[in-house]
């Protein structure tokens, strides 16, 4: 019970923490894809909530297979009730992240839980508070047409800790079981109606099947673990079919607007995943940005020859991944949350090569991987490396709290962000 109240009482003040962080940013404004999808869209800026006003805001996403309808409406919502201000968008924007890092402290919790079967009850809120306040996570907050990515993070989430409630304690009633599994799907289908990467849900629940529900049954291939390794792959499937089908999205025709080729994109997303990893892990301010059209695209493998060198990293990697990854599970899965995270946004599609906004959900992958790794450290009986760990745990989050802060600080003003992101980007033509 103590170990419960400390927990709450740090999380409530990682929360306050974040809202303090991000409040000089709420006074920022529109931005970017803000404008076609918001500022420019007369179907979003309803006066009052109707089923004929909400009909067409559900048919004016133009983003996506389906239009994102349900991060439509909300922002026809928000707009009803606050007109075009940028700080009540952004403050809704803002409460989401915080409800995202509720259920990131309660995953983590379960996982740790299913891991290690220890009350260790720091590293969640370690874990939760790191990514409350991680500078990659500013953009979906503060840029608020990412609300699409908030949304389908929060019913990805909600429904992986409905997933593990049924599969750990399910209910003895077998409506009540049937209920919870039709809820489970009427959470990925709301949080895939917010963006299309919440149809990487299935395989977030594979990935925790794999490296924790798996050996906890000794070994055992269970049904559930089926059951979802062909959902997830079939849900991959039919959103490749449809993207292909419906909007050419998939399709090398969609090449024709970019600089680069399909098989160039592939290329470079491979530096690019080693990039996310080093503003994860190592995040410098100047590296940060709501731009990033100054990183070379990869025309071969060796132009540049980084090319080579991701490729075959990534490879020893997913080897190092497959060969020891249950040996330390939660390092492995981890590492396989943020990879399988990237899955859709960071392949094949026809998309602009790099974005913050990305790394929303597979950011916890990693966070959970290094705060595993320091927990492991600070298992040893050592009182150095004790020591050590303890200052590994603070440390970081200062840094966060400090860059974040700054982050936040030029977002509050559209002339300040525009010349701290042209002296961090000189070569950015934007």
């Amino acid at each position: 019970m103590s170990h419960r109240l400390s927990q709450l009482l740090l999380m409530s003040v990682a929360l306050l923490i974040t809202v303090l962080t991000y409040w000089q940013g709420l006074n920022g404004e529109f931005m970017f894809d803000d404008d076609p999808n918001i500022v420019s869209n007369p179907a979003v800026q309803i006066d009052s909530v109707n089923f004929v006003a909400l009909k067409e805001v559900i048919s004016s996403g133009g983003t996506g297979v389906l239009g994102r309808p349900l991060s439509m409406i909300s922002f026809a919502v928000n707009h009803a009730v606050s007109g075009l201000d940028a700080r009540a968008f952004k403050t809704v924007n803002l409460a989401i992240h915080l409800c995202n890092g509720l259920l990131i402290f309660w995953l983590a919790r379960a996982l740790l839980h299913l891991a290690s079967h220890e009350a260790d009850w720091i590293l969640p809120v370690w874990v939760a508070t790191t990514w409350l306040l991680h500078p990659i996570n500013l953009t979906p907050v503060l840029h608020v047409v990412q609300r699409m990515t908030e949304l389908s993070a929060l019913f990805t989430l909600a429904g992986l800790l409905l997933y593990l409630r049924l599969r750990i304690a399910p209910p003895t009633s077998v409506s009540l079981k049937w209920a919870g599994w039709l809820g489970l799907l009427s959470l990925w289908l709301l949080g895939f109606l917010g963006k299309e990467t919440a149809v990487l849900a299935p395989l977030f629940a594979m990935l925790i099947e794999v490296f924790l529900l798996r050996k906890a049954s000794e070994g055992k291939t269970t049904c559930a673990f089926c059951i979802f390794t062909w959902l997830g792959l079939f849900a991959v499937l039919v959103a490749v079919v449809v993207g292909y089908l419906g909007t050419g999205a998939f399709s090398p025709e969609a090449f024709r607007y970019r600089d680069f080729s399909m098989a160039e994109r592939v290329m470079t997303e491979l530096r690019v995943l080693w990039f996310y990893v080093q503003l994860i892990l190592l995040p410098m301010p100047s590296e940060f940005g709501l731009f990033h059209d100054d990183i070379a695209i990869s025309r071969g493998w060796l132009a540049p020859w980084t090319t080579l060198v991701a490729g075959v990293s990534w490879l020893a990697v997913l080897t190092l991944l497959v060969k020891y990854g249950r040996q330390a599970p939660l390092i492995g899965f981890g590492v396989a949350w943020f990879l399988v995270g990237h899955l859709l946004e960071s392949t094949i599609l026809a998309l602009e090569i790099v974005h913050e906004h990305r790394n929303y959900l597979p950011a916890f992958g990693l966070i959970l991987a290094v705060g595993e790794a320091g927990r492991r450290i600070g298992m040893a009986k050592l009182l150095g490396l004790r020591l050590i760990a303890a200052t590994l745990a603070i440390a970081p989050i200062a840094v966060l709290l400090f860059n974040t802060t700054l982050r936040a600080y030029a977002y509050g003003d559209p002339v300040r962000l525009a010349r701290i992101e042209a002296a961090y980007h000189p070569d950015s033509s934007r």
